[in-house]
């Protein structure tokens, strides 16, 4: 007799604490049976370590910019991206660890900057994500320029800035979330052409899980457009 159906039995005769006692072992050795037994895949899939999907693939590469102690620091990010798109002002959330230095500026503040470096800054891009605000001054690594804030650092070097009010911060964990209203964007006005961003010509980068940076590719599709190349299976 298969468990859950015993269960069911013992549960609906029970005169004694000892059924009860019965039932409840029972349902939690199938509880706990079901939990940890191999799930049954289709065969074109193959179940991987969960520390290999700790970083979604892939994953947009930005820059955030907090004052800090009076000085200007920044730091590479890969936990990026957009909340809610509606204008005039769109939501967007960073997140980084606790221990970070510009963390300080950011909650100090209530106000951060988020720039979209391209592949030409690589280098520059790699080093402000390797080394500390506590030990290194970052803030000649690239050009330093303010919009109405001052105490939102921008990268002049960076094709998109981002000056962003903080709204709310979310400790997770070992992280913090950030969420921040949009207040002010920039481009690089060569990128800016007939009131659209050029994003190939931008060449952002993005981060892999093979720990690469890498560069959009050409455009395969077109968004709420091609959708209607599709054709159900009868």
């Amino acid at each position: 007799m298969k468990v859950l159906p015993l269960v069911r039995k013992l549960l609906s005769n029970i005169s004694s604490p000892h059924h009860l006692k019965s039932a409840m072992k029972l349902a939690l050795r199938e509880v706990d049976h079901r939990m940890h037994r191999p799930p049954e895949l289709p065969k074109e899939k193959t179940r991987i370590p969960l520390v290999l999907t700790a970083t979604v693939f892939p994953m947009p590469v930005a820059i955030a910019g907090a004052m800090v102690d009076g000085r200007p620091n920044f730091i590479t990010l890969v936990c990026f991206g957009l909340i809610s798109p509606i204008r005039p002002n769109p939501i967007i959330y960073i997140s980084t660890s606790k221990t970070h230095y510009s963390n300080i500026g950011i909650k100090n503040n209530k106000a951060f900057s988020v720039n979209i470096p391209s592949k030409q800054m690589l280098a520059q891009t790699d080093y402000l994500g390797v080394v500390s605000g506590r030990t290194v001054d970052k803030s000649n690594v690239m050009t330093v320029f303010y919009g109405r804030r001052d105490d939102a650092p921008c990268l002049l070097e960076c094709p998109l800035n981002y000056v962003c009010k903080l709204i709310q911060h979310i400790p997770i964990n070992e992280k913090d979330l950030f969420i921040g209203e949009i207040v002010e964007s920039y481009i690089t006005s060569a990128f800016y052409k007939k009131e659209k961003i050029d994003i190939e010509a931008i060449e952002p980068l993005i981060f892999t899980t093979d720990l690469n940076y890498r560069v959009p590719s050409s455009p395969v599709g077109k968004a709420f457009n091609d959708y209607r190349l599709f054709r159900q299976k009868p």
